[in-house]
């Protein structure tokens, strides 16, 4: 069994901030800022003897994608083999199961008073062209397991990867 590298928070702490300084994850940072002061419609200067002209269309087409993606069907696929019919039947499941979480997460989410996953995720594709958040599955005092997914706002979050794949994500 691999040993895993414990962390003290300070160590995690280190590690989000390097992230966080980085050139490139500037820039994103900046150009979400940006997009919306857009959405926002701030005022901006143009510069001496220039007129300074806010157009709405950014924010319009913004929540129009918005709307598009949140009043999308979800449409959920796990691939199969045609010609197994046990392969099929995973497959059905799977597609269940998924359907379920996203019911259990969404369940969770309106006790919180918090919009549903696909309206949070629709706003921040739209708005910051990414999306970040955490899914984990978690047992109840009871024994229950309960299937938390959680979206989180990328201008406030910071990540790690490899050739491989996401190494880790913070918030």
């Amino acid at each position: 069994m691999a040993k895993t590298k414990r962390y003290k928070p300070s160590d995690i702490t280190t590690k989000i901030e390097e992230v966080r300084e980085q050139p490139g994850f500037k820039r994103l940072r900046s150009r979400w800022e940006e997009d919306y002061s857009f959405y926002r419609m701030n005022e901006y200067d143009a510069g001496e003897g220039y007129q300074s002209y806010t157009s709405n269309r950014p924010r319009t087409t913004a929540d129009k994608i918005v709307a598009y993606l949140s009043e999308a069907a979800m449409v959920v696929r796990a691939s199969f083999d045609s010609g197994d019919p046990e392969s099929r039947d995973q497959g059905t499941n799977l597609e269940k199961f998924f359907r379920g979480c996203v019911r259990m997460a969404n369940d969770r989410l309106n006790t919180r008073m918090a919009p549903s996953l696909q309206d949070q995720f629709a706003w921040h594709i739209a708005v910051r062209g990414w999306y970040a958040g955490r899914a984990m599955f978690n047992k109840t005092e009871n024994g229950m397991t309960k299937c938390e997914i959680e979206p989180w706002d990328p201008l406030h979050s910071a990540w790690r990867h490899d050739e491989e794949g996401l190494l880790w994500l913070s918030r």
